[in-house]
């Protein structure tokens, strides 16, 4: 199934730009590619991905103490 799908994700017009992704798998890129479709104005900034994505960063100040953390949401689609 997996080399069915590398090979779909191959053939598709934008698979040079999704492949090269950081960090993300032979599954995880499909997957991006179907989250993202051929609507490339869905998503104009990188902010606009990270928050459906669950990867937005949320800081947290009190005092002198600030921790980053990542918010836990995310779209279920």
């Amino acid at each position: 199934m997996l080399r069915e799908l590398q090979a779909l994700f191959r053939q598709h017009p934008d698979y040079p730009i999704s492949s090269p992704l950081p960090g993300a798998g032979e599954l995880l890129e499909p997957a991006l590619l179907v989250k993202f479709r051929d609507n490339r104005a869905r998503f104009p900034t990188p902010a606009s991905v990270q928050a459906p994505a669950s990867t937005c960063p949320v800081t947290d100040r009190s005092g002198k103490r600030k921790v980053i953390r990542f918010r836990k949401a995310r779209d279920h689609l």
